[in-house]
């Protein structure tokens, strides 16, 4: 754990995944680093394991992160997004996110999901997320990226989730990736997700916990 509260992703996890991919990734333009795609897939898979299947890309853009969860870790994972420039061969739901939509999925991931930002966080009440979070589309008022963590977080302990944050190791500084639990899966439902030590702390997920940066 850094001197700031928050959970470093280890390297190694992605480093093949990163060099098999790197070359077919370059050929798909996308803003930031083009590593993440690669360093998502591989912490929700240490994460995870198969205690999950079916997973939602919230505003996943072209649906690489998509891509690579299912060819790479064979999840069955679709792209949620009313933008019509997936890739071919990646499952799409061509239509805005809402948070209804949560209850099909094992897990739901946004990596940078903009305008889905809100919908995707009111889902977390319902089942386990990744938020990466990166322009503030939480509310009217202006908020860094401190200010932007804090108040997803206050509103996920008012209601019961909890969270825990984890630096990402690719270019920042949007590389900040908080995990959820809804309230239905509670404290003793834990250990049903083997999370490697790399990926947290001695505490694991803390209910109404806000680690600042």
């Amino acid at each position: 754990m850094g001197n700031d509260g928050v959970v470093p992703c280890s390297r190694q996890v992605h480093n093949t995944l990163q060099h098999r991919e790197g070359e077919h990734m370059t050929r798909h333009r996308c803003h930031g680093d083009p590593q993440r795609f690669a360093v998502v897939a591989s912490f929700i898979a240490g994460l995870h394991g198969r205690n999950i299947h079916y997973v939602a890309d919230v505003a996943g853009g072209q649906g690489i992160l998509s891509r690579m969860l299912t060819k790479k870790f064979r999840y069955d994972c679709e792209v949620i997004d009313p933008r019509s420039n997936v890739l071919k061969g990646v499952a799409h739901r061509a239509e805005p996110f809402v948070s209804d939509m949560a209850t099909y999925y094992d897990l739901l991931i946004g990596l940078h999901p903009d305008q889905a930002l809100r919908p995707l966080a009111e889902a977390a009440l319902l089942r386990p997320t990744l938020i990466v979070p990166c322009c503030n589309f939480w509310s009217p008022e202006k908020l860094g990226q401190k200010e932007l963590l804090q108040a997803m977080e206050t509103y996920w302990s008012a209601h019961g989730v909890t969270s825990a944050r984890h630096e990402l190791e690719f270019a920042g500084p949007h590389n900040i990736g908080v995990v959820t639990r809804p309230p239905s899966e509670g404290q003793d439902q834990r250990a049903d997700v083997a999370i490697p030590e790399a990926f947290h702390g001695p505490d694991g997920l803390q209910a109404g916990s806000m680690r600042s940066r």
